[in-house]
């Protein structure tokens, strides 16, 4: 059989190669979290979030994390988890801020987070955020500016 044993022909440098990517992932999301907004959960302000959520590249902290996989949503430990090159560059270049400027778009910006002790009300506040999208409004990331800018310059180059 042609190429059937899974421990010949080089998979220890596959190996190697993934634990290198995921090493460089962990160090390109540790950098993601030293941004103010990163600093703290995306969902209630508490300081230091030691989780991800995956499904909206946002850093949370524990209680707030244990909703998300309630509703279902991918969440992961930052210290506990291997990421992939594409999730950590996902979180760098969106994470809380990013977040948070759509799915709280339409809130009082002056109207406090509830806590997750308030439980019920908690659970609820995330459930209108990300579920209801009840203040989300779309918004165009610096990217899909800058993007939209070049498309831009070279229809007019083009004369058209």
């Amino acid at each position: 059989g042609g190429g059937d044993d899974a421990s010949g022909g080089g998979g220890a440098s596959a190996i190697d190669a993934a634990a290198a990517g995921a090493k460089k992932a962990l160090k390109i999301i540790k950098e993601a979290m030293k941004t103010d907004a990163n600093k703290v959960c995306a969902d209630c302000g508490a300081r230091g979030p030691n989780y991800v959520c995956s499904t909206f590249n946002t850093f949370i902290c524990t209680p707030c994390a244990g909703v998300h996989r309630k509703f279902g949503h991918r969440v992961k430990g930052v210290n506990m988890a291997t990421f992939t090159l594409d999730e950590a560059k996902k979180l760098s270049e969106h994470g809380n801020a990013y977040a948070n400027e759509r799915y709280l778009a339409k809130r009082k910006p002056t109207a406090a987070l509830p806590s997750p002790s308030d439980g019920y009300k908690h659970e609820n506040f995330l459930r209108s955020k990300y579920i209801d999208k009840a203040w989300y409004k779309a918004k165009k990331s610096k990217a899909d500016e800058a993007a939209a800018a070049a498309a831009a310059a070279a229809a007019a180059a083009k004369g058209g």
